[in-house]
């Protein structure tokens, strides 16, 4: 049995241009781009998803792997890849930014703890939150539909010399605000009631100015920041399920403002 060499680069593109957009994709996604995961394991993730959506997809063009255009198709599946795990990677960063300022605000950002994701001090209020997000993700079957947005991407932005265009990279840089803005709205119960807290500590202070405040408010306001942080979990999970719908749509502008007419 013969194969041309047509033939053969179409059977080597179906496997090596989903491997690098779904690895580059895997390498800052959230979850997987975890450092407690090896290198293998979401190497071994990659090979498995692009085995599985390999044959599905569909080459308008077949494109030689070992010529000088493979260099520039490499260079945008990665970018393509990297595009869409940031985007859910930027809604996990809001649940780490209303951790950092619910700990600054209770006094509770002293109890930090060397976070196994970045390898830098985080409050474990923010640890909790990440957590938090985490099983929520995966109890929402936000992997798989992760894998699915994957898949249709090759159809919408299909294999090409052309990728990402600039008003989806533009697209990205607005989406960032996401990060500081879901954490204060994520924050938002705690921000409000500790300063009606500190309002109330003023009052006291101009009212008795003997009475020492910093000996008893702080050991108050941790213990409302932890009765705050109890209370409000229900509404910071569906803080973080609007964000995450958002994130998906997100992508499915970006994919759409960069496939082809």
């Amino acid at each position: 049995m013969n194969f041309s060499d047509e033939q053969i680069m179409l059977w080597l593109g179906s496997f090596l241009w989903p491997l690098i957009r779904v690895g580059a994709m895997l390498s800052v996604a959230p979850l997987v781009s975890s450092r407690s995961i090896s290198v293998r394991i979401r190497g071994a993730l990659a090979i498995l998803i692009a085995i599985a959506i390999g044959p599905a997809i569909r080459y308008e063009t077949v494109i030689d792997p070992f010529g000088l255009d493979a260099w520039l198709v490499t260079a945008n599946q990665i970018i393509i890849g990297l595009a869409m795990g940031l985007v859910l990677r930027f809604v996990f960063s809001a649940l780490e930014v209303a951790g950092h300022l619910i700990g600054i605000l209770t006094g509770l950002g002293f109890a930090q703890f060397i976070d196994p994701d970045s390898g830098v001090p985080t409050p474990a209020i923010g640890r909790l939150y990440t957590v938090i997000g985490s099983l929520l993700f995966l109890s929402l079957n936000g992997h798989i539909i992760l894998i699915l947005v994957v898949a249709k991407s090759f159809e919408v932005i299909p294999v090409s010399l052309v990728g990402l265009s600039a008003d989806s990279v533009w697209q990205i840089i607005e989406w960032a605000a996401v990060m500081f803005a879901g954490g204060v709205t994520i924050a938002l119960p705690a921000v409000a009631t500790l300063l009606l807290v500190n309002v109330g500590f003023g009052v006291m202070t101009r009212a008795a100015p003997q009475f020492n405040i910093f000996s008893v408010g702080f050991a108050i306001t941790i213990t409302l920041g932890f009765i705050i942080v109890l209370f409000s979990l229900p509404y910071t999970g569906d803080q973080f399920v609007k964000l995450l719908e958002l994130g998906f749509e997100q992508i499915d502008r970006l994919e759409l403002s960069s496939g082809a007419p």
